[in-house]
């Protein structure tokens, strides 16, 4: 089916706009446009995405036949115009939002950080240093938040590692929704156990008996790794129990995972091989110390994303197709998991950046079984996608530069729906069994957004980042059934809560310094999990740009000399001495050390859990980390 006349018309005229847009700065790129009229430029831009995004939205209020195709037609406007705008214009390094209406009841929501300045704290110390700035002091209160204890606490028990935004709305949970009033009070326990690997991937089985984190070890990071941690019991121990590690023996750091959970399978992938790994027995009981390895598959040119269908077979998307494996008919390695699959494949070895070449296992895999051929996109090419809870066949892909769809493959790969409104690459996904129609994405623009299967675009957009870095995670949550969102971010060290019916960010969790690579959700015992990266750390372990922790909970401390030799007014903080000095602080992070109610750095790679409790034990906290001010090394 054709779009009509007036629609075509429309669209038309859309595209026309955008490539006379595009032609007229490719024209003008040599001039200096000072900056109202680069403003004014964004904002011409900017107005053909939404007006885009209108006439999208207007159809599909009327619910008119031609959605399909006009949002295919739509889609290719949209995309034109984020590479454009990422690429040859250098017009954004995060583009605003221009898919949402508050109007239409599809709304932005804003976060009005308590910072005034949208920098680290000790950079503003140094900029207001540099520029001579009159009594320093004051005007870092002025600039910077209050002290934690200065800000409201819903509950006697809301963690010190959690502060409230201020003058928050109504909330949704009341008494009568004891499970999420715990998660909304932040009444947790936050416990970490430190990671000698980066995190990459994190998930959680269907039934929330397995957390399965992807990372790279070894040697400057050159090597797979694969951690993994059992939850069953996890809710009776004060910490995170029960975990495992190995370096898998792929070739390459790998960058997909899967997990099987009536197998008891974890699944990993590089660029040429899947292996999986089995965490129990077919009677149930655990392995002790290392998983079992279990299968090697041959992915060919499927590269891609893996998963598990509910028939059992392996499935791993490629360029215009998507392999299988038909797990009944794999052979294993074996009851001790060292016999080969097939033929000893040494080419593997070749090209390895791995330092430990003699841990690869060099087995060629077995080849799929058959392929689903992407008849009526050849060229397609999935980056990234979970399963639907229903059906699960179906998957929510995405692929770049900003693409968000449902792919049949039970239909020859055949694309059912598409989802605008993403002004960059797509990084995260998470659906819940609690309302299978919604499902969550993060995006490199910097915001969080949640749809509705049955509508092309988002009907709310999270400012999870304020525009200034990218969203890398996020997760839906439904304590009590009241849907809840989570965002990470990796420039401010933080994770926030979002309450959607309020349509209102309630507070945001300390990381400890670290950046936020991927979240999981536990619904069975209503847990948060984190994957974090320690920034500051470099590829040997060593701790950069740390200095002494402020000893002082006054808040931001810049002394004013009023007499002496050092003619800028100031004096260097490390003058001060007030000062811990058995306690490292990162010079550049988000955060001071007053800006939660308990002063904590992990200095290291962590995995967080966030247990909300009725109850909590409010001495559960993490261990303070280990860095110290003047490591060194000579690698970066």
């Amino acid at each position: 089916m054709g779009l009509p006349d007036t629609l075509k018309a429309r669209i038309d005229e859309l595209e026309k706009r955008m490539n006379e847009f595009i032609e007229s700065s490719e024209t003008s790129e040599d001039e200096d446009l000072d900056d109202e009229d680069d403003d004014a430029c964004r904002q011409e831009f900017i107005k053909i995405l939404v007006d885009t995004c209108t006439l999208v939205r207007e159809e599909a209020v009327k619910q008119s036949p031609h959605v399909t195709e006009l949002v295919e037609a739509a889609e290719g406007i949209l995309s034109e115009g984020v590479e454009y705008a990422y690429g040859g214009s250098e017009m954004f390094d995060f583009m605003p939002s221009w898919a949402h209406d508050d109007a239409a009841g599809q709304p932005l929501i804003k976060d009005n950080s308590e910072n005034k300045l949208p920098i680290p704290s000790g950079a503003l110390q140094e900029l207001m240093r540099i520029l001579r700035v009159p009594d320093p002091a004051s005007r870092m209160k002025e600039m910077t938040p209050v002290k934690w204890k200065d800000t409201v606490k819903l509950h006697p028990k809301s963690s010190k590692l959690a502060r409230f935004r201020p003058n928050l709305p109504t909330l949704t949970p009341t008494a009568a929704n004891p499970i999420a009033m715990r998660v909304y009070d932040a009444r947790c326990e936050v416990m970490s156990t430190p990671t000698s690997v980066v995190p990459i991937d994190m998930i959680i089985s269907r039934d929330n008996a397995c957390l399965a984190l992807l990372a790279a070890g070894g040697y400057k990071n050159r090597s797979p790794a694969l951690e993994y941690y059992l939850l069953d019991g996890s809710e009776n121990h004060d910490s995170i129990e029960n975990d495992h590690s190995i370096e898998p023996g792929l070739a390459e750091v790998a960058h997909h995972v899967a997990i099987h959970e009536n197998r008891r399978l974890i699944l990993i992938g590089d660029e040429y091989r899947v292996k999986s790994y089995a965490w129990a027995g077919p009677d149930g009981n655990q392995y002790k110390d290392e998983p079992l390895p279990v299968h090697t598959l041959a992915s060919g040119n499927a590269d891609g994303p893996i998963n598990v269908l509910p028939n059992g077979n392996i499935i791993r998307a490629g360029r215009g197709q998507v392999a299988v494996w038909n797990m009944e008919e794999l052979p294993t390695h074996g009851a001790d998991g060292t016999d080969a699959i097939g033929e000893e494949n040494e080419d593997v070895l070749e090209d390895t950046w791995r330092d430990d070449p003699d841990e690869i296992e060099t087995s060629s895999g077995s080849i799929p079984n058959s392929h689903i051929k992407f008849t009526t996109h050849p060229d397609l090419k999935v980056d990234g996608w979970m399963p639907l809870v229903q059906p699960p066949a179906t998957m929510l892909c995405y692929s770049d530069p900003n693409d968000c769809f449902t792919l049949d493959l039970e239909h020859e790969g055949k694309i059912v729906a598409r989802y605008l409104g993403h002004g960059g690459i797509v990084n995260d996904l998470s659906t819940s069994s609690a309302e299978p129609q919604i499902f969550l994405t993060a995006g490199s623009d910097g915001f969080a957004r949640l749809y509705d299967l049955r509508t092309p675009l988002p009907v709310l957009t999270f400012d999870a980042c304020g525009e200034l870095e990218s969203c890398d995670a996020a997760v839906l949550a439904y304590p009590d059934g009241i849907p809840t969102v989570f965002t990470g971010t990796g420039k401010a060290e933080q994770i926030k809560l979002w309450d959607v019916r309020a349509r209102a960010p309630v507070y945001e969790l300390s990381t400890g310094n670290n950046q936020v690579q991927s979240l999981a959700w536990d619904s069975t015992r209503n847990f948060l999990y984190a994957a974090t990266e320690c920034s500051y750390m470099d590829r040997m372990g060593y701790r950069h740009d740390y200095r002494c922790v402020k000893s002082s909970h006054d808040g931001p401390q810049i002394v004013e000399v009023e007499n002496g030799d050092n003619d800028d007014g100031y004096e260097d903080e490390d003058d001060e001495g007030d000062f811990d000095e058995e306690r490292a602080w990162p010079k550049n992070a988000w955060h001071d050390e007053n800006y939660f109610g308990y002063v904590f750095d992990a200095g290291n790679h962590r995995i967080y859990r966030y247990a909300f409790k009725e109850d909590p034990n409010a001495s559960n906290l993490p261990v303070y980390g280990d860095a110290v001010v003047g490591e060194s090394s000579s690698y970066w």
